[in-house]
């Protein structure tokens, strides 16, 4: 028994070191959206204008526009209401 509360301890401290060395980096649309159009720009370059590599990423940066936006417009509209005033499920 005390080999395994010795083996539970270990494993949950590698889990807390491990976790804690990660950083927390908050990534914003702003910065997904600039990695996004470098990364267009990049395989346009190297692949061509109308590679599937090009086309890929053009179609990830306008789905990141569009979620940025989604976001932004929720964030416009619900900035005076309480936290949690829309959390619930509306199916």
């Amino acid at each position: 028994m005390l080999q395994k509360s010795r083996f539970v301890a270990l494993v949950l401290g590698g889990l807390l070191l491990v976790g804690s060395a990660m950083p927390m980096v908050a990534d914003t649309c702003e910065d997904r959206l600039r990695r996004d159009d470098e990364k267009v720009k990049r395989e346009t370059e190297h692949h061509g204008e109308h590679s599937k590599q090009a086309e890929s990423a053009r179609r990830n940066l306008e789905k990141d526009r569009a979620n940025c936006h989604v976001d932004e417009h929720h964030d416009e509209h619900h900035e005076d209401e309480p936290l949690g005033a829309y959390d619930h499920d509306h199916r």
